[in-house]
């Protein structure tokens, strides 16, 4: 249990700041009082129309709430928003909720008594959904930070599907996931076989990387170059590359995340740019 206690310390020491974020997540972990149902703070989730924040999420449920502020709504908070690097989730398949803590009319805050009566119902529709998963056979306990990057979830279904959100702690990991049998890697590209590699790009800034690399909102279009634009010389463009883009979880700890298989678009490349198109967002694992 020592871990979950630091997980929720530091979990709301992000949101600290945020008052009534504070009081909502706080008390929704609190009146739900079930440590094998796991939580996120901040989850950053990709949807249709952009990239948004939301407050909680559920992954055993595939649940979110987010917390509506007026502060959401300023030009700097969403600038602000815009450029953390947080472990990014696909809206496909996840269930919203949202919780106004002010009044639609006047515009003013919610007593907390009616704010309680939200998140007391909020928390019956989580316990139902453990209800049905526990009767079904499918709910398993959360019971360690690692439990939702174990690759064996995958193996098990013989795929890797963008939808389902697949992210590892570990290059070796994905390899492994494809048939390898490494216990490390630390390079950014994996030759599977005559048709396919595997590629790990960076795709937030880094300072001391060579690269800047692009991936579009609608997650189709990945740009490759050097920041000092030089040629890209001794360079693959014909492998199939299946792509796990290096990202930051919410706690800053670096997770790869399938991004689907990318073909090279050669009439839209040149020689100082690859432009690489979605090809497909499932690959089977053939293990």
């Amino acid at each position: 249990m020592d871990f979950k206690h630091e997980y929720l310390l530091n979990s709301l020491s992000k949101i600290k700041h945020k008052k009534y974020e504070l009081y909502v997540v706080s008390r929704v972990i609190f009146d739900l009082d079930d440590w094998d149902i796991e939580f996120v703070c901040q989850q950053y989730v990709k949807t249709p129309t952009g990239r948004n924040f939301v407050d909680l999420y559920f992954p055993q449920f595939r649940i979110y709430l987010k917390v509506n502020e007026l502060y959401h709504n300023s030009a700097s908070q969403k600038e602000l928003d815009k450029h953390r690097d947080q472990e990014i989730l696909e809206s496909v398949h996840l269930k919203p909720f949202e919780l106004n803590i002010f009044g639609m009319e006047k515009n003013t805050p919610l007593t907390l008594i009616d704010i309680n009566k939200k998140i007391s119902n909020f928390c019956d529709i989580l316990r139902e959904e453990k209800r049905k998963a526990l009767a079904e056979g499918s709910f398993i306990p959360w019971t360690s930070q690692e439990a939702r990057y174990d690759i064996s979830q995958y193996k098990r279904s013989g795929k890797i599907n963008v939808d389902d959100n697949v992210i590892v702690r570990r290059q070796f990991e994905a390899l492994n996931l494809l048939g390898a049998n490494y216990k490390g890697w630390q390079k950014a590209w994996w030759k599977q076989d005559s048709t396919y590699a595997v590629w790990f790009p960076k795709l937030y800034d880094i300072k001391s990387s060579a690269w800047d690399n692009k991936l579009s909102d609608d997650g189709r279009t990945i740009i490759e170059r050097r920041k000092d634009g030089a040629k890209l010389t001794d360079y693959d463009r014909t492998s199939k590359r299946i792509v796990f883009g290096h990202q930051r979880n919410n706690f800053g700890k670096t997770v790869y995340k399938f991004l689907g298989v990318f073909s090279t678009d050669l009439d839209a490349s040149s020689d100082n740019q690859s432009v690489h198109k979605l090809e497909a967002k499932t690959h089977s694992l053939n293990i």
